[in-house]
């Protein structure tokens, strides 16, 4: 029964393999058409040779398609290790099923996103994550005053939510420096970073470093622009920027009225 998954794959399996199928039966037709009778005209030598170019032509097909497919699948990092039939079999099966899931939208930043983010993609790749930019604190609050870029760090998280990478390349961009003058920095960051220096914008570093990554589903900032948290007190008072909001009370306390861009 687990062969039969290779016809409820999609991916125009079943076309590509009826072609091949169709293609053998061709060249056995053009082979009876010249046996079945001691005097070849050139009418039969005709037809056959006819049937004999159909047949490999949908062989062609058949066996291009397929290998094609595998390609992309190799590329993409969809499988990250040589696999057996079987092992290809499944985790295209997989990927048809979970495009055929329901279309995610989600909206917001931090741990809570990407922690739902790495539950959704087991169930559906037609997600859409809007993530937030107006952190201004740790390493992201760094890169963003001294590049002016948009703040990484929420947008890198999501990244690797949604990621089908090998589990060192995860450590990789996940891992923080602990000395010199990077130390509080992450290495995702800093990449994404570097992917917006040679991008014609951040989203589209987004986009780039998501194609890297073979990501499950599209990640978007929020917005372009160089927008900052605002919290007004009931006194009137406005903490500007996310990283002081929280922590106001140690400098000026007091309830928040409104929280603004």
């Amino acid at each position: 029964m687990r062969s039969l998954k290779w016809f409820q794959i999609g991916l125009r399996f079943k076309k590509w393999l009826i072609s091949g199928v169709l293609g053998i039966f061709l060249l056995i037709a053009s082979l009876v058409v010249l046996l079945v009778n001691v005097d070849i005209s050139p009418l039969r030598w005709g037809i056959s040779l006819i049937l004999a170019v159909l047949g490999i032509y949908g062989i062609f097909i058949c066996f291009r398609k397929i290998f094609i497919k595998f390609v992309h699948v190799y590329s993409n990092g969809i499988i990250k290790k040589p696999s057996n039939v079987s092992e290809i079999r499944d985790i295209i099966y997989k990927r048809k099923i979970l495009s055929t899931g329901p279309r995610v939208v989600t909206i917001g930043g931090g741990t809570g996103t990407s922690t739902l983010l790495r539950g959704l993609k087991e169930y559906t790749s037609n997600i859409t994550a809007i993530v937030t930019v107006a952190d201004d604190g740790g390493g992201s609050g760094v890169l963003r005053n001294d590049l002016g870029i948009l703040p990484p760090g929420d947008i890198r998280n999501c990244m690797l939510a949604l990621a089908e990478t090998e589990p060192v390349l995860e450590k990789l961009l996940a891992y923080r420096f602990t000395e010199g003058s990077l130390k509080g920095q992450c290495f995702g960051n800093l990449f994404l970073a570097a992917m917006n220096g040679i991008s014609d914008s951040f989203e589209q570093a987004v986009k780039y470093m998501g194609d890297v990554l073979a990501i499950t589903g599209r990640i978007y900032p929020v917005t372009e622009d160089n927008i900052f948290l605002v919290a007004e007190l009931e006194d009137g008072t406005q903490i500007r920027g996310e990283s002081r909001i929280g922590s106001h009370n140690t400098t000026h306390p007091g309830k928040i009225k409104q929280v603004m861009l």
